[in-house]
C-alpha cells in the first residue's frame, strides 16, 4: 500500500522514517534465501515475490501436487 493512501486511510498513523538502503539490503538477502530452494522466482515488489516449488511442481513431476486432508 502507498504511504499516501495508508495516511488518507489511517490519518492518526505514525509513520517512521525511511531507509530504502536497509530495504534493499533485506530484500537482497531474502532473495538469496528464496534461491535457495528454486531458481524460478517471480518478484513482484521490493518486498513480494512468488515462489515456484519444485517438489510440487507439476513440470517436475509429471502430475499435479495432491492436496492436504479435507476438513469435516
Amino acid at each position: 500500500m502507498l504511504a499516501v493512501t495508508a495516511e488518507r486511510l489511517c490519518p492518526h498513523a505514525i509513520f517512521g522514517p525511511l531507509d530504502f538502503t536497509r530495504d534493499r539490503a533485506v530484500a537482497h538477502a531474502c532473495r538469496e534465501l528464496c534461491l535457495r530452494h528454486t531458481d524460478r522466482i517471480e518478484p513482484l515488489s521490493l518486498d513480494e515475490a512468488c515462489l515456484a516449488n519444485p517438489e510440487t511442481s507439476s513440470a517436475s513431476s509429471g502430475s499435479p501436487p495432491t492436496g492436504g486432508s479435507r476438513m469435516g
